[in-house]
């Protein structure tokens, strides 16, 4: 390593985790420091995984988005005006790459339900409805998880799915403890009003 290498990393280093400091080390992965490089990641790859986990409920494909997400954004960092706005402009690509994989699993759900449906109209007994019935109503989980502000996304699959504590949560998406209980409350309440009024109207 040379030794203006040396003194950008060292600079890293030193660089405290704030606003600011996240501006400082996009201006110098910019500049192709690798060391920038890799303590951006290390700060955000977390983040932007709870986000595409508020997308994505496969903790793999979770995993998978977000690797895809860094790779894109390092990818066009160069376009970045605003180095302190990469937060926000990261989760954007998460964003748009959770809904790329939506879309194609979507396509592919469509086709399995429609082979099952093709199947029962010859077997109206077939044992497997009952699993097709419980699957449903995963599917409505689902669907009303994702009608939730990305926030109450959030902690709700942190909470649940990685089972982390609300201090934890707290930590890791930067707010109060009491934020992460009202996000909690407020998504629990919304999903059981959603789910009672689908209830309803089968």
């Amino acid at each position: 390593m040379d030794s203006g290498s040396e003194v950008a990393s060292q600079h890293v280093a030193s660089l405290p985790t704030s606003g600011d400091a996240d501006a400082a080390l996009v201006r110098l992965a910019k500049n192709g420091d690798p060391a920038a490089q890799s303590q951006l990641i290390q700060q955000w790859s977390i983040r932007i995984l709870a986000t595409c986990r508020a997308h994505i409920r496969d903790r793999q494909a979770a995993e998978d988005a977000t690797q895809e997400t860094l790779l894109r954004g390092f990818r066009a960092i160069h376009s970045l005006q605003d180095e302190m706005s990469f937060g926000g402009w990261l989760r954007g690509i998460a964003q748009n790459v959770c809904r790329d994989w939506l879309r194609k699993q979507q396509r592919r759900d469509g086709l399995i339900h429609e082979e099952r449906c093709d199947i029962l109209t010859d077997h109206r007994h077939d044992p497997a409805e009952a699993e097709l019935n419980q699957q449903e109503k995963l599917r409505q989980l689902a669907l009303a998880i994702s009608d939730l502000p990305t926030p109450q996304q959030e902690v709700l699959n942190l909470f649940y799915f990685d089972e982390m504590s609300y201090d934890d949560i707290a930590a890791l998406l930067q707010v109060a403890r009491s934020t992460v209980n009202t996000r909690l409350a407020t998504a629990r309440e919304s999903l059981r009003k959603a789910l009672t009024t689908l209830e309803r109207e089968q």
